[in-house]
Parts: C-alpha cells; structure tokens; sequence
C-alpha cells in the first residue's frame, strides 16, 4: 500500500471511530434527558421486536440462557423472560441510566454495562444473544459479531432495519444519512446484512421480512417525544403508518422494513 492509500485509509477509521464515540454518547444522552419517554418508545416498539425473535428462535434449538445486547431498557429482554423463551436471562448496554429502569423491575434479569465497540467480555451461561436494532448504531459491526464467536456463543438473533432501499438511498443523495436522529451508522439491504453476517463466521439457518406499521397513536407519541412540528407528523403519519398499511409488500421493497436472522456458528 503506498503512502497517500495508507493515509486515506488511517483518515477513515479515525473517521469511524469518531463517528461511533458521537452516536454512543447521542445515544447514552437519550436516557440522562428524557428517561421516561424512551422507556415507552421501546415499549411501545417492543412487541414486534419479539415476534420476530419467536419465530426465529424455531430454528435454533431451545435455548438455556439469553443475553441481549444493546437492550436499552430491556423492553425486548423483558418480554423473552415473560414469555419464558429461556430459562437464564442477562442483558448488557452502554447506558448505565437504561440499565437502573431495567433493574427496577421485578424481573430475574442480570445486567451489566458494556461497549459493544470495545473488548468487550460476556458473562458464561449465555449461549443465545439477541442483537434487536443494535448493529446499525455500530461503527464496525463486523468486528463485534466475530466477538460474539469467540466467547461460547453458539447461536444469535440479529434484526436491523432495511435503510438501503432504493427509495431510502434516492433521498440520500438530498441528505447526510448519517446525520440522523436514531444514530444509525450503518443502512442496509438484506443482502448486505447477509453479507455482514457470513463475513463474521456466522451461518444464517432462517430469515424474516417485516414492515411495520406504526398506530396512530404510537405516531402521535413520537409527534411529542421528537417534538415534531406539524409537517414532520404529517410526513410520520404517511411513512410509518399510511403507506405500509396500505402497499405493504411494494414499501418494504423499496423504502423500509425490518429483516431479522438466526444464525448458528459457521463450525457446526
């Protein structure tokens, strides 16, 4: 590699690092300013979040022990555990705010605060993680799934939602996709997801597509929890609601849907 190609590259990680401190502490900013409303919001989004992991989890023998990672506060985990989808439930995030909402639970689960961009270390006695709208907030999701190989987990369920449709990538020509909000880093088709997932070791045993649509009174909390002003509900109300209720199966392959996976270890 010559000596400009070494630099280009070096500027592009520096990049991706700082992009990824910034979107962990946009994200760990989230809990310390508005606790409350973000509980809900992954309350409220929860419910389909597990419906994908059941009809996963068919695939994948029964697990013991579940360990989500990334579970903000614990909305996903909280629902496995009382649907009894294991026998041992653990999660881990990077917000030790999230973690205290989840604790104050009377749910038998264990927490730990982690980095999923770091060396991070699993606690034993969890075979099956779930990963539910985590790896687009990571600078390098690769590295994190190969982790994810090395510490005794045998199998994980992984969803992500699709943000590189053609119609979502038209609008990225217009915009920064990652000067968004939610603090997505990564946009993916389900393609490039399968991809990402073979390129870490994991094999992928069974697949699901889904397009939310979002009630109108969930919109309604999102107009107060965002602080949306009149146009932006309006287009909330005819992109989350209107138009996958109404073209379903043409939204979620052109603009947005949710692709979840199981995935085994490429040895077995």
């Amino acid at each position: 590699m010559d000596r400009r190609a070494k630099m280009k590259q070096q500027d592009r990680q520096r990049d991706e690092i700082r992009q990824g401190t910034e979107a962990r502490d946009r994200y760990a900013l989230q809990f310390v300013n508005d606790l409350d409303r973000q509980a809900k919001w992954l309350e409220l989004s929860a419910t389909q979040k597990v419906e994908s992991i059941v009809r996963l989890l068919e695939k994948l023998p029964a697990p013991d022990g579940m360990l989500e990672l990334g579970c903000g506060t614990g909305a996903v985990i909280a629902e496995c555990a009382r649907r009894k989808l294991a026998n041992r439930f653990a999660a881990a995030d990077w917000s030790a705010i999230a973690l205290g909402q989840l604790r104050a639970t009377d749910l038998n689960i264990a927490t730990l605060q982690m980095d999923l961009e770091a060396a991070f270390v699993l606690p034993d006695g969890y075979e099956t993680v779930i990963l539910s709208h985590v790896i687009e907030h990571l600078a390098n999701p690769a590295v994190a799934l190969s982790r994810l190989r090395q510490q005794g987990i045998t199998q994980l369920i992984a969803e992500v939602p699709l943000e590189g449709l053609p119609l979502a990538r038209l609008k990225h020509l217009f915009r920064d996709p990652r000067k968004n909000s939610a603090g997505h880093l990564q946009f993916f088709t389900a393609r490039s997801f399968r991809s990402l997932m073979k390129s870490a070791g994991w094999v992928i045993v069974d697949e699901k597509r889904s397009v939310p649509v979002l009630p109108l009174s969930t919109v309604r909390f999102l107009r107060e929890k965002d602080r949306l002003g009149l146009a932006l509900f309006a287009k909330t109300v005819l992109t989350a609601n209107v138009l996958p209720r109404m073209a379903r199966r043409l939204w979620g392959s052109l603009y947005y849907a949710h692709f979840a996976v199981a995935c085994r270890l490429e040895r077995f």
